[in-house]
């Protein structure tokens, strides 16, 4: 066979691979993006509307004393009073699997409740099986 017909074939092939890496690393970059990110922290005082409209949402009292709140896409979506564990969220939002996790971060915040662990594990396997 000739030799720059060899090297045509070759620099052609580098460049097929090349494309379809491109193509994988494209995929999998805009894989990951779409997923919405959950932020949990420790509300502060900056959070006392978004509390209180999460709770008339809820229609149940707005959290006083020391809370988790979980954000979404930048707007909270659910919160957890760290007192009480009473619970507040966004009815329009599924908010189950997030609320496992507010309460995962308060059992590691506090370790004395029990075992953070084993409440880690079970929300694990809550959100595998949804």
């Amino acid at each position: 066979m000739n030799p720059q017909l060899n090297q045509a074939l070759a620099r052609s092939r580098q460049q097929d691979l090349r494309d379809a890496a491109a193509r994988r690393r494209l995929a999998a970059e805009s894989t990951v993006t779409g997923i919405d990110a959950i932020v949990i922290r420790t509300a502060t005082a900056s959070d006392r509307p978004a509390l209180e409209r999460l709770a008339e949402l809820d229609s149940s009292e707005s959290l006083a004393g020391e809370a988790l709140i979980a954000e979404r896409a930048g707007g909270a979506v659910a919160a957890l009073s760290l007192a009480e564990g009473r619970v507040i969220a966004d009815p329009f939002v599924a908010t189950a699997q997030i609320v496992q996790l507010l309460r995962v971060r308060a059992q590691q915040l506090d370790p004395g409740r029990g075992s953070a662990r084993a409440l880690g594990r079970l929300a694990l396997r809550r959100v595998r099986s949804a």
